[in-house]
């Protein structure tokens, strides 16, 4: 049985020291000089064998530099505290941004080629087809060489070390809560705490210690998202702050504004499921208004601890059983200890996926606190890893990553059939499971799109000089807004920006929660109805799951969610999701 435990990190560097990872920052090296050799002869009559072997040789590159870079990633997230592997990784990005600015010629150079020419070499090089017609689309969004050389140095010495600021102070804190100091996960773990007393004071001791950094906070987003819109919307030309990142996904802007219209159109989904949980909990009987400290309180059940020996038991258990190609590539990651599962101090609080380069397995970290939530989490991002195993299998390092909408599908999709197994398994907790699945479809739904939404007003606002109490006015006044009549939402809320990584991270990408969830929620319908009508496993929709998901990266979203079946340009498309989350909550209703 599985033990929780730290990563081995010696598929990436051998000796697993800063040491090693430096001689792979000289292989990087010696391949940028090699690929530089070919500048003098890149031009629009260039023959194909010679512009695939110089793709050739970039591919390798691009494989060298993120190896390194995940290495010193994952040093840092293990032990932000670890002066050594913290001067290492920003040592890295330093070198990495300096060779990426002597490639930067080659996109440059290709997209001022005559369009035949250009189609011509594109046409002979499959391998890197969708990635370089991603760099022909930017053109119009480039600068001059010596302008894209300069950004390059000022997003490592500027947004980057703000955001890595951020990473190193928030990772380092620890929460007074009954008479000890513990981490950030172990804390989140009593929001959804059965005693209402536990939840309030959880949520209070995490708001504290955010609010006595809120200025740094504050400067620190304001400078980050200040530095948004002046490169990317001023300089570069996109047409608003949310319309950067959608190119980044190749998602039209049309689709991003009818998904967040119809999640707004839907909030009455949600408040159904408020009301009904404040009934329930009874903690206002009159009018059925729940409080905010109680959104994530367990309905039904008793307690229920999971050993990460059992929980990792179920989540093979269900992957096995929807495909052994999924429970295969998932069981490698434990053999190969690429699973950081352990609670310690100094560790990345969050969870996630890193996987960089096609011939090593990613690795996993999550904080396992012996909960349904942490097995559920588990199942979560190892969804990420075998999307990314299953894209590896048949693409190149260049379509190896899937755009970040679609990215979310295998990890959500992932939760729904633990879920359902839990379900079947354990009988005696199936309320409190049927309200957790809720509970997690509110939370990568309807709170992650409205992130977005406060996004967008905090972009506009920071434009007009808006300052960091103005930020927490914007974010309370929304939050009641979102809630409406259905959820009382005390003032101390007015904080919880600030403890929203992605905000500072990733500029706009939670909506990609919101994405994937409602299409994990349609391949998973249209799976079941599969398993219903055939009789058996479902064995041709299993086929075009996988599919799906080893498309990786090469195509854009759209292209490669119509193969599936669906329209995302649709307005009902999301509304199907809508309309399935709905069922579920009057299911939930039915079994209370």
């Amino acid at each position: 049985m599985y033990k929780k435990e730290s990563w081995s990190l010696k598929e990436l560097v051998p000796s697993d020291d800063v040491s090693g990872a430096r001689r792979i920052l000289d292989t990087v090296e010696q391949l940028v000089r090699k690929i530089e050799l070919y500048k003098t002869k890149f031009h629009h009559s260039m023959s194909s064998s010679d512009f695939n072997a110089l793709i050739d040789d970039i591919e390798k590159y691009s494989a060298m530099s993120h190896r390194v870079q995940q290495y010193a990633g994952l040093r840092v997230s293990q032990n932000s505290l670890d002066a050594e592997a913290t001067a290492f990784s920003a040592k890295v990005d330093s070198v990495c941004a300096d060779t990426a600015n002597r490639l930067l010629w080659f996109s440059l150079d290709f997209v001022k080629f005559p369009a035949d020419d250009v189609a011509r070499l594109i046409a002979s090089c499959q391998k890197a087809r969708y990635y370089l017609e991603q760099i022909v689309a930017g053109k119009k969004f480039l600068l001059t060489d010596k302008e894209e050389k300069i950004i390059n140095i000022k997003n490592v010495n500027g947004t980057s070390a703000v955001v890595t600021l951020y990473d190193i102070l928030t990772s380092g804190f620890t929460f007074p809560f009954k008479g000890k100091d513990v981490t950030e996960s172990e804390l989140l773990k009593f929001v959804r705490d059965k005693n209402p007393k536990n939840r309030r004071e959880a949520y209070a001791s995490l708001f504290a210690v955010f609010k006595k950094h809120e200025s740094l906070f504050g400067e620190m987003y304001r400078a980050i998202v200040a530095d948004w819109g002046k490169e990317d919307v001023e300089l570069r030309g996109h047409k608003s702050p949310v319309a950067v990142r959608n190119f980044a996904n190749d998602i039209p802007d049309e689709v991003i504004e009818t998904l967040m219209s119809v999640a707004e159109k839907n909030k009455t989904v949600w408040h159904k499921y408020f009301r009904l949980k404040a009934r329930l909990l009874k903690t206002n009987t009159k009018n059925e208004k729940l409080s905010r400290y109680d959104l994530y309180a367990p309905i039904g059940g008793a307690d229920e601890t999971i050993s990460f020996g059992k929980g990792s038991h179920l989540v093979l258990d269900t992957f096995r059983y929807f495909s052994p190609v999924w429970s295969d590539c998932a069981k490698r990651l434990f053999d190969e200890h690429h699973i950081h599962s352990s609670v310690v101090r100094g560790k990345d609080q969050g969870a996630f996926c890193s996987g960089t380069i096609p011939r090593i397995d990613p690795y996993v970290l999550l904080n396992y606190t012996d909960d349904p939530r942490s097995v559920s989490v588990l199942a979560h991002e190892l969804g990420h890893a075998i999307h990314f195993m299953l894209a590896t299998k048949k693409q190149s390092m260049f379509h190896a990553h899937a755009a970040l909408p679609v990215a979310e599908t295998a990890s959500i999709f992932s939760e729904l059939l633990l879920i359902e197994k839990l379900k079947k398994e354990k009988p005696k907790i199936v309320k409190s499971l049927l309200f957790q699945q809720v509970d997690n479809a509110y939370a990568s739904i309807g709170r992650q799109i409205e992130f977005v939404a406060f996004e967008k007003e905090a972009h506009e606002l920071i434009k007009n000089h808006g300052s960091t109490e103005d930020l927490k006015r914007l974010y309370w006044k929304r939050l009641k807004n979102h809630f409406g009549s259905a959820v009382d939402v005390p003032v101390v809320f007015e904080s919880e920006w600030s403890v929203i990584p992605h905000i500072f991270h990733t500029p706009f990408y939670c909506y990609a929660y919101g994405f994937g969830n409602l299409l994990a929620l349609s391949l998973y319908s249209a799976y079941q109805e599969a398993v219903k009508k055939s009789g058996d496993d479902g064995a041709k929709m299993v086929r075009t799951i996988t599919e799906l998901l080893s498309a990786g990266g090469s195509d854009s979203p759209a292209v490669i969610v119509k193969r599936a079946g669906f329209d995302i340009a649709s307005e009902s498309f999301w509304q199907r999701g809508f309309d399935t989350l709905s069922k579920m909550i009057d299911d939930v209703g039915k079994s209370s």
